[in-house]
């Protein structure tokens, strides 16, 4: 084994939906995902280790059960990508490339098919970009020194990334609390995914079906202490609306209530308050 060795400025990723589970379509035409700031895929072959009596050494290693995910971290252009893991049951299946260009304009591809998003996830903090988490799981990956047949690229489509600025948050129960002081946010969503082999003589090794089960959601705010408004909606159990907007985009988490509310004084630090939370339901505008 020779060559270059490849950086993260070698690695490309872009997605196509699946009319069929684990198929990737012909010709197909890859989607813009965001600026990324890392691309990890992840393969992890079960093996199956035999021992036997007579030996303390390991008398076979048998293939076992394949499981295939990607990471994903990029800058928050729009919700396009992410909004495949908030839709309404069943959610769409995906094929996403991940593609290392080599020198002599060579590639290495990694087509990852029948990609679920198992958890997405926002975060803003004072003077940063606004990014996104997602945590991919998928039935197979394939491997090749070429791209799909037919396959064309989107280009990043010029929209200025948001940063912290471009958000706000609002918390409601029953009487609207303006959040002054806050400088920190985060929400997450997870689909909590099954991942489900079946005994069969074709590619038996390889999940069959993405069960979709009880999703959550969750968040945390961190807000430099003001006055007691906040800690007294936990302490009272109000029931809560928390709605983040980033841009023309609205992510409103209702049914929660504030899990906890931890504040740190230290001399001559600003006092902030950890406030996680946990909703029942969300909505996503537009």
């Amino acid at each position: 084994m020779s060559g270059i060795i490849q950086t993260g400025a070698n690695i490309k990723a872009q997605y196509i939906l699946e009319a069929s589970y684990g198929v990737c379509p012909s010709n197909p035409a890859f989607q813009w995902i965001g600026p990324h700031q890392s691309v990890d895929p992840d393969y992890t072959r079960k093996h199956i280790k035999v021992p036997a009596v007579g030996s303390r050494d390991i008398a076979y290693i048998m293939k076992g059960l394949a499981e295939y995910g990607v990471s994903l971290e990029y800058v928050y252009q729009n919700s396009t990508f992410l909004k495949l893991a908030l839709g309404a049951s069943p959610l769409s299946s995906f094929t996403l490339e991940t593609w290392l260009e080599k020198a002599a304009g060579t590639i290495d591809s990694l087509l990852n098919l029948g990609c679920l998003i198992e958890q997405i996830q926002l975060i803003a903090a004072i003077n940063e970009p606004i990014k996104v988490k997602a945590e991919i799981y998928n039935q197979q990956t394939t491997l090749a020194t070429a791209h799909p047949a037919g396959a064309t690229y989107s280009s990043d489509p010029g929209i200025i990334p948001k940063g912290w600025y471009d958000s706000q948050v609002t918390v409601s129960g029953g009487t609207a609390v303006v959040i002054d002081g806050l400088t920190d946010w985060t929400f997450t969503e997870k689909n909590n995914f099954q991942r489900q082999p079946v005994i069969r003589s074709t590619s038996g090794d390889l999940i069959k079906y993405m069960v979709e089960r009880q999703r959550s959601y969750t968040g945390e705010l961190t807000v430099a202490y003001i006055d007691e408004a906040l800690l007294t909606l936990l302490i009272n159990c109000t029931n809560l609306d928390v709605t983040f907007a980033v841009g023309s985009d609205t992510y409103k988490f209702m049914g929660c209530k504030f899990d906890s509310n931890k504040l740190t004084g230290k001399i001559p630090d600003v006092i902030p308050q950890k406030i996680p939370f946990t909703a029942k339901t969300l909505t996503v505008t537009p």
